[in-house]
């Protein structure tokens, strides 16, 4: 590992750049947990970067249960269509967020850590639909096309105080599980609407 003090030029070279570029947006999480690029620039080593990646993981596996335990579910057979509102619930989410945050702050170490607060901070807390803070709803029809390949038609909008956003997804069965685990085992494996007819 580079000495600590290149590692905190580079630090303070990003900071630098941000305080040119606000809006300027280090990965911090990717697909399967930490960014490369984030443990790249805090010069993270292999046992450093794993045990963070333990803590996300974790952090992940906790909220994603809470969404499960609070979320309200509304299944329309006739329509192949299902409604899934998942309310707010900043006071469980804010603990899972104060476990991960400790964790950062163990791995970082002080000086490291308080260029994280610093550089990451509103990323971090944005992370993971803000902990628990934002209200999300998945609206989700079943579809079986012409060739008998199920697909699922997935909205998502979610609603925080200053912000909100909507995405609209078609995915399969086998992307469904990585994109939207929530979806999985509350989305009956029967329900569909009948096959789209064949196009002209």
């Amino acid at each position: 590992m580079p000495p600590v003090n290149v590692a905190m030029d580079r630090l303070k070279a990003y900071a630098w750049l941000k305080g040119k570029q606000p809006h300027l947006t280090l990965p911090l999480f990717g697909e399967d947990g930490l960014d490369s690029t984030f443990v790249a620039l805090f010069d993270l080593t292999p046992s450093e970067a794993a045990s963070l990646e333990l803590a996300t993981h974790r952090a992940k596996d906790q909220l994603l249960e809470l969404a499960r335990h609070v979320a309200r579910v509304d299944v329309d057979r006739s329509h192949g269509k299902v409604t899934v509102d998942v309310p707010s619930v900043p006071g469980k989410g804010g603990q899972i967020y104060d476990q991960l945050l400790a964790a950062f702050g163990s791995v970082l170490g002080p000086e490291k850590f308080q260029q994280f607060n610093t550089l990451e901070g509103d990323a971090f807390d944005r992370s993971f639909g803000s902990f628990g803070v934002a209200m999300k709803k998945y609206e989700v029809t079943v579809r079986v096309d012409q060739r008998g390949q199920t697909w699922f038609d997935v909205r998502a909008s979610s609603s925080e105080p200053n912000s909100s956003s909507t995405s609209n997804s078609a995915v399969s069965r086998q992307d469904l599980a990585k994109y939207f685990p929530l979806l999985v085992g509350i989305v009956p494996p029967d329900l569909s609407s009948p096959p789209s007819p064949p196009s002209n």
